[in-house]
């Protein structure tokens, strides 16, 4: 040792894998995330961009532009990428979730901090180039359009729901006897035609799904469509009216996890033509019958199991999302 220098104890720096170890141990649950401090992995970079959010989980650290509104989700911002952390919270992957223009213009924008610097380089993601920044303003500024244009439309169903709210309360019935009753699925459409032995049409439990009637008053011909998140709507809706010819349509069922949904369905009635008498949407669960004598429409007092009632076990839920989105199967009774 020199003779008068001093040494001082120093604590070791936390390492970025340190700071994520510690933050991840801190979530209670598998799927808790939390926002997490760009500055913490920065290592004493001062100039960091404002518009790139941190988000931690148990198994990705993600990357979200905050300027970048998500067309799809207008309450949530575009997500840019995930690096995979493994249980010891070292970083072995990473995903990329939006157009590549996107990503090497977010890592772009971090790559002077060392942490990310690194990362950039290990996975090989690309400086942006001049056509890359120009590509992703266009993206950029494209979804903040759609965003704005989605929004819009959700208001306007908003509006609707909140001006339907204003009615008086549909009248309930029990009916007992199922052979006058066709039962109305998941996926399914039943219609009525003037010869039907049937009287109603019934779908029960609607919300996140959405259910459609429509009535032709001419020729006392019903139909109803129950449209969960695995039904392809345009196919649906057109099938419904062609089944029905001139008619009344009315809207039911749909929360804020359907209201995408809802605001594809409202464009296709729109599309059509047809007019819409009711939007008793976004408020609470909905299990409706409809009259095809009178064309009216009563809430279901008791539901129950029909005869003929289509299974909607996870079997079958199953089959169906392996397919994808496909037109609602029509029952005629």
């Amino acid at each position: 040792m020199t003779e008068g220098q001093e040494f001082k104890h120093q604590e070791p720096r936390e390492t970025p894998q340190n700071i994520l170890s510690e933050k991840v141990s801190k979530l209670k649950f598998q799927s808790s995330t939390e926002n997490f401090d760009l500055f913490e992995l920065a290592e004493g970079v001062e100039q960091l961009p404002s518009s790139i959010r941190l988000v931690l989980g148990r198994n990705y650290l993600y990357l979200y532009r905050d300027e970048i509104t998500d067309a799809q989700h207008t309450h949530a911002k575009v997500q840019i990428g995930r690096f995979e952390i493994d249980e010891d919270c070292n970083i072995n992957n990473f995903i990329a979730d939006a157009d590549d223009s996107l990503v090497s213009e977010t890592i772009g924008m971090l790559a002077h901090i060392p942490f990310f610097s690194e990362l950039k380089k290990r996975f090989n993601i690309k400086d942006p180039t001049e056509e890359n920044l120009a590509r992703a303003k266009q993206i950029a500024d494209g979804s903040n359009r759609k965003a704005e244009d989605q929004q819009r439309e959700i208001d306007a169903l908003k509006y609707l729901a909140e001006k339907n709210r204003l009615n008086e309360p549909r009248e309930e019935i029990d009916v007992e006897n199922d052979e006058v009753v066709g039962s109305v699925g998941q996926g399914e459409t039943g219609v009525l035609h003037e010869d039907s032995n049937k009287r109603y049409l019934e779908s029960l439990g609607a919300g996140p799904c959405i259910i459609v009637t429509a009535y032709d008053s001419n020729n006392r011909t019903a139909a109803m469509t129950h449209i969960d998140g695995l039904t392809e709507e345009n196919t649906t809706l057109n099938r419904l009216f062609e089944a029905t010819g001139s008619v009344e349509v009315r809207v039911f069922g749909g929360d804020s996890s359907s209201i995408n949904q809802l605001v594809s369905i409202k464009k296709i009635l729109e599309e059509t033509g047809a007019t819409v008498e009711e939007w008793d949407i976004l408020n609470t669960e909905k299990s409706i019958i409809l009259d095809r004598e009178t064309g009216e429409i009563l809430d279901v007092k008791k539901g129950r199991e029909r005869k003929g009632t289509s299974k909607q076990d996870p079997m079958t839920m199953q089959l169906r999302s392996l397919k994808g989105k496909q037109p609602a199967k029509t029952k005629f009774y």
